[in-house]
């Protein structure tokens, strides 16, 4: 079957032409572009700088804060596995979760080369209610504090050795991000097109078998 003769057969069952031009519009006119909530911080840990300007001895532990910052991403992730793009550039939204938390080390490299240069845990949050996502922030925060004050406690580090965060920015900024309509209408129309032509195309195939069988 020619373009033509399937103009032509989209104009002889008009019907089904109709049926479906209208379900694409009806598809068409529910559709929206989804809202998401969004916020990131920078958790830093830091080490006494009177321990650190201590020259180290043999088998003296340490106060490279990196592993450290490795451990607590992996207890605040409570060792969910989340498919992560190495470059921190990417975030939660644009690689498909929109209602979650995840932190991870600030990989200053590029997807295939790994590069940590300083202890920082990125930690993001999105959703779709604002309040959520700011409460949701504030729990992950609340729970690398916690994990950081547990594991030394575990250790027994002494009070002149103790890593501390800070958390950049200090007030979290929530950022809205709404999807674009243009695309998935142009979409969904196409896709419609498509399925109406497919419907008119088997409706005439049906349509001549028909005719031969009753002939």
């Amino acid at each position: 079957m020619t373009a033509f003769d399937l103009a032509r057969a989209a104009l002889r069952f008009w019907y089904v032409t109709a049926l479906g031009l209208v379900a694409s519009g009806a598809v068409l006119w529910h559709a929206h572009p989804q809202t998401v909530y969004w916020t990131n911080q920078v958790v830093t840990l830091e080490t006494p700088a009177a321990f650190d300007a201590q020259p180290k001895q043999l088998g003296q532990v340490s106060s490279d804060p990196i592993p450290t910052a490795e451990i607590l991403a992996a207890l605040v992730n409570e060792h969910r596995t989340l498919l992560r793009s190495r470059n921190s550039d990417a975030t939660l939204y644009g690689e498909g979760f929109y209602d979650t938390s995840n932190a991870r080390i600030v990989n200053s490299g590029s997807q295939w080369v790994v590069s940590v240069r300083g202890p920082k845990i990125q930690v993001e949050t999105d959703g779709p209610d604002p309040a959520a996502v700011l409460q949701k922030q504030r729990r992950e925060l609340s729970s690398i504090n916690a994990s950081l004050v547990q594991l030394q406690d575990r250790f027994s580090v002494g009070a002149e050795q103790r890593i501390t965060m800070s958390i950049s920015p200090e007030t979290p900024e929530v950022v809205q991000i709404s999807g674009s309509r243009v695309r998935p209408m142009a979409a969904i129309a196409l896709i419609g097109v498509i399925v109406t032509l497919c419907a008119v195309y088997f409706t005439e195939r049906w349509s001549r078998r028909r005719v031969r069988s009753t002939a």
